[in-house]
């Protein structure tokens, strides 16, 4: 079993309303502290390099209603963003009464009525039903409509709850939870899971990356290799010095599992979309690229591209060129090629 959990329920540390958001509380000082241990419990048998593991009893000066520890895949920044991103967690109820295990998707980005249908949808798509896609974290004890708890019901994509006497089978669950959130995890980085009203967000940040530590990383189903992570680092800083820092974003997710290399928010709201590749002519940048492009700007769901641009090491020679101005002209496509250098 992991260790503290029943610790943490007992000795009355809950409901945390008792502690009036005094962060010096004795009491709610050994609940974290209970906490903290039980987390520590979690790494011990789960592996470092696939999931980070973290509590949270508050934020800033409100101390949580429902304290929690996530699990979060550490496949790209997505799933570790609890905010937004889809994470595995051990949700205390309210009122002290047990524990739920989740499968969870962020709330802080949707308005509340949305989260419900968004966590549906992907219900709907995902196709499994393992364990229960209604959770009951006592939220009705608390006196605030639509509180963080109530958030948290909503958002249960599958979850199960445990209470003192059933503790001891989050052990033998877990394994099945850790395989359907990679199950999940899958079929979003290829495409297959659809969210019903996506909504792109922009949120403008660097390229990460070295090229001289590794020969190649992964984004999604995309091998990136020095050159690419150069060709974007020396674009990136091309695009930052005509639109502004905050106007300019990497790797940025598109469509849901689908992450452009560069992305520019104009000033009428729209977005340019930079697609590279490292071919070594334009024509066969302009092959690789086409199809992602394409869906990235006009996939449902998409946010409103102005002009599409396919980013290559190679200068674009007379019949790459005259076969880019015919797509543009029979399909009136806003695509353009441009060669950058490093």
């Amino acid at each position: 079993m992991i260790e503290h959990l029943e610790d943490s329920l007992l000795g009355d540390y809950l409901p945390t309303l008792q502690y009036d958001n005094d962060l010096k509380n004795p009491k709610f000082l050994q609940l974290k502290s209970i906490l903290k241990k039980a987390e520590e419990s979690l790494k011990d048998i789960l592996p470092n390099d696939l999931y980070q593991i973290k509590n949270r009893t508050g934020q800033f000066k409100n101390i949580a209603l429902c304290p929690w520890i996530g699990i979060h895949s550490r496949q790209n920044e997505y799933y570790q963003n609890a905010q937004e991103g889809i994470y595995l967690t051990l949700l205390w109820k309210v009122d002290g009464s047990g524990i739920c295990v989740s499968l969870q998707i962020g709330t802080n980005s949707q308005k509340p009525n949305e989260i419900r249908p968004r966590t549906l949808s992907i219900i709907n798509s995902w196709g499994l039903s393992t364990f229960s896609n209604e959770i009951d974290l006592a939220s009705s004890f608390v006196e605030k409509p639509r509180s963080r708890p109530w958030a948290y019901e909503q958002a249960n994509i599958e979850g199960k709850e445990y209470d003192l006497d059933s503790l001891a089978e989050i052990t033998n669950d877990l394994p099945v939870f850790l395989n359907n959130y990679e199950s999940l995890i899958e079929q979003r980085e290829n495409g297959e899971l659809i969210y019903q009203g996506w909504k792109f967000s922009f949120n403008a940040k660097k390229p990460k990356g070295s090229s001289s530590k590794s020969k190649k990383r992964e984004i999604g189903e995309t091998e990136v290799t020095h050159l690419h992570i150069d060709l974007q680092k020396a674009l990136f800083e091309v695009l930052v010095s005509k639109y502004g820092i905050k106007n300019v974003d990497s790797e940025t997710e598109i469509i849901p599992g689908k992450f452009a290399d560069l992305v520019v928010r104009l000033e009428s709201g729209n977005f340019e979309i930079y697609e590279i590749k490292t071919k070594p002519t334009a024509r066969k940048c302009i092959r690789e690229a086409l199809g992602q492009i394409l869906e990235y700007s006009y996939w449902p769901g998409s946010p409103i591209v102005e002009k599409m641009w396919i980013v290559g090491p190679a200068s674009i020679d007379d019949d790459s060129s005259a076969y880019l101005n015919t797509i543009k002209e029979e399909f009136a496509m806003p695509i353009e090629y441009i060669h950058q250098s490093i």
